[in-house]
């Protein structure tokens, strides 16, 4: 042994097999499906003949990724992970688990995960890649619901005395923004950009100012952007701080439509 572990080590079950089908040539096919097939047998003799101590086996692609239907793809991931527990309670010392997680449902996905990390004893969770639903054929998007709460720290103070319709600014989100079923859109920590869209300054006759803007780009922590389609922006003057100048600055962006 050399003490080697290798992580991303897939098997199927009959039911996800033919997903890796398509990976390989049709000769190489037989070799592979065994393999995926096999955990105690050519799989440890393999591993002892390269020097891996431990594997980290999880599920191959792209599989309950690939299951439009939400019930299906949970029913497939839970069929899956309890396979993989009994062939890891084997040889706990050479055998670890990643879950397979039915990710069209986040709340599903939750429990799953829960179930296979505190009751089965898993590492963790391996994703392939994207989840299919609806019918499969086309992109989900989600939305963010008129009127919806979104606290962010602004870069720089912005000052009604100051600004001009089309001056840009950026943000770092506070909390994480939420959309439909509970999905995460955009983690704490991502990147808000946005312009001023109208500056009314406060007057001597008690006239309040204000100072509306909106948001057009949202880029996450690992450095994705949310399409540019995807907008959050004032639908109403945003809350303001007047200062003993008659100025008003921008303090908390409360409104995302």
């Amino acid at each position: 042994m050399q003490g080697k572990i290798a992580l991303e080590e897939h098997f199927a079950i009959p039911d996800t097999l033919m997903d890796s089908a398509g990976f390989v040539p049709d000769s190489y096919w037989p070799e592979l499906k065994d393999r995926l097939l096999d955990i105690q047998d050519k799989r440890l003799a393999q591993m002892d003949r390269h020097g891996v101590e431990m594997m980290i086996l999880s599920l191959n692609a792209p599989a309950v990724q690939a299951i439009p239907d939400v019930a299906r793809a949970n029913e497939i991931a839970i069929r899956a992970n309890d396979f993989l527990a009994e062939q890891v309670a084997k040889r706990p010392s050479r055998f670890q688990a990643f879950a397979a997680l039915p990710m069209q449902d986040p709340d599903l996905a939750t429990i799953e995960l829960e179930r296979c990390i505190k009751t089965l004893g898993f590492r963790g969770a391996l994703v392939n890649g994207f989840s299919q639903i609806g019918d499969g054929k086309r992109p989900v998007y989600y939305s963010v619901k008129a009127n919806r709460v979104m606290r962010i720290r602004l870069d720089r103070d912005l000052d009604s005395e100051r600004e001009s319709v089309g001056n840009k600014f950026s943000a770092t989100l506070v909390d994480p923004l939420f959309g439909k079923g509970g999905v995460i859109l955009a983690p704490q920590g991502s990147r808000v950009g946005g312009r001023v869209t109208n500056v009314r300054r406060a007057d001597k006759k008690g006239q309040p100012a204000v100072l509306d803007v909106e948001f057009v780009s949202l880029r996450l922590p690992n450095g994705a952007r949310i399409p540019s389609t995807v907008r959050s922006s004032t639908s109403q003057p945003l809350a303001r701080r007047a200062t003993t100048k008659g100025k008003s600055r921008l303090t908390r962006p409360v409104i995302a439509n």
